[in-house]
């Protein structure tokens, strides 16, 4: 029987974004962020994920997704696509996580030798350990957009 990696997407509470990462490497996971959002997947494919845990610590994780598929940790790739010109290319390749323009794929390492350059503009690269793919920054708060514009009748400082 094939290997089934366990993995799930993570939304962390806003209070706890900054403790995400390390309590899931404290679980033995492996993760990508995009955003704000986590995939995260299991370091070793024998092992088994109690994502009951990692609800239970109270860092704000809240596991939305659940699965297991054939696959191993060395089998994950991520696409940077340009519309859903990679999906149209290749709509046989598994995606375990889709993100619009990023994706997680599953692909044994002959199958992406077979993938080529495609018209529409797409990359695959292996997937690394622990990576940030893209952040999403806050807005600013309206009072902090006040705080930063000058008193009225105050001209701001001349440039140097």
């Amino acid at each position: 029987m094939a290997k089934q990696m366990q993995y799930a997407i993570c939304r962390p509470a806003a209070n706890s974004l900054h403790r995400a990462a390390d309590t899931l490497e404290q679980h033995g996971l492996h993760w990508l962020k995009f955003g704000n959002e986590y995939f995260c997947h299991s370091a070793d494919p024998a092992m088994a994920v109690d994502w009951s845990k990692i609800e239970a610590v109270h860092a704000g994780l809240n596991p939305r997704t659940r699965r297991s598929g054939p696959s191993d940790t060395g089998s994950l790739y991520l696409v940077t696509q340009e519309g859903r010109l990679f999906h149209r290319a290749y709509p046989d390749v598994p995606v375990l996580f889709d993100k619009g323009r990023y994706l997680v794929v599953s692909l044994e390492p002959r199958g992406v030798s077979k993938i080529v350059k495609h018209e529409g503009r797409f990359s695959i690269r292996p997937a690394k350990k622990n990576e940030i793919v893209f952040e999403t920054l806050a807005r600013p708060t309206a009072a902090a957009v006040r705080r930063s514009r000058p008193a009225p009748g105050l001209r701001p400082p001349a440039a140097a």
